[in-house]
């Protein structure tokens, strides 16, 4: 009996390792300036490389602002940020869903832009998280906000991440504007896990929000119940 635990338990370690390490997924819904909760923007799947694979898209902490042009610098900036932690299913104080909202402001009548939105695990480097639409700064409006409500599905680990925000122009692609840590508290040190890691055990079963390794505990199990029926037919 003791092999045949130990058996589940190494298949569902190797299926929820090797799912974590192969990449990270979180979903995104985002509000644009004059809609509402209401309107129920559609979700966007994100699929990323793993934190700090070779193949992801990052930056070097120390390199945040190389590639801004002084001479655009003043064109947009960031008039407020705010930043709401929900899904904590097992009380640990990590959460697994981000929501961002932003008011940004222009010197012009109106200018388009977008938003990147990059992870820093750890004090590791910027990550590759979320890029929004374009949308229209309206001069110093307060109505023209942005918001993005992101569900960390798999490959987050339980820690502390940092966000930087920056805005772009969709044209010739110049850095714009930013916001960081450094420049506020709101978007340093997130408690964060994913949803497969947000789970609590009662009376010996995983309750939680783990789709994912749900569906690899349930590929495990059957295979115990073949393996546990091939033992007593041999018994037998």
């Amino acid at each position: 009996m003791g092999k045949l635990r130990n058996l589940g338990l190494l298949i569902l370690l190797a299926a929820a390792s090797a799912t974590a390490a192969d990449s990270r997924e979180h979903s995104v819904r985002q509000f644009a300036p004059n809609t509402t909760s209401a309107d129920a923007p559609a979700t966007t799947q994100y699929r990323l490389p793993a934190l700090k694979a070779p193949n992801g898209v990052r930056k070097e902490r120390n390199a945040v602002v190389n590639n801004k042009t002084t001479a655009r610098i003043n064109e947009a900036y960031f008039a407020s940020v705010d930043v709401v932690l929900d899904g904590d299913f097992d009380g640990d104080g990590h959460y697994y869903v981000i929501d961002l909202e932003w008011d940004a402001d222009t010197i012009f009548a109106a200018m388009d832009v977008y938003a990147v939105v990059w992870l820093s695990f750890e004090d590791g480097p910027w990550e590759e998280f979320i890029t929004t639409d374009v949308y229209t700064l309206e001069g110093t409006s307060s109505l023209d906000f942005y918001r993005v409500e992101s569900e960390l599905q798999q490959g987050y680990p339980r820690g502390y991440y940092d966000v930087l925000l920056e805005l772009y122009d969709p044209v010739t692609g110049l850095l714009l504007a930013e916001i960081g840590p450094v420049d506020t508290a709101a978007l340093d040190e997130l408690p964060l896990e994913d949803a497969d890691r947000d789970s609590v055990f009662i009376g010996g079963s995983d309750h939680g929000h783990g789709g994912s390794l749900g569906i690899y505990a349930m590929v495990a199990l059957l295979g115990l119940g073949y393996y546990r029926r091939r033992c007593g037919a041999r018994r037998g």
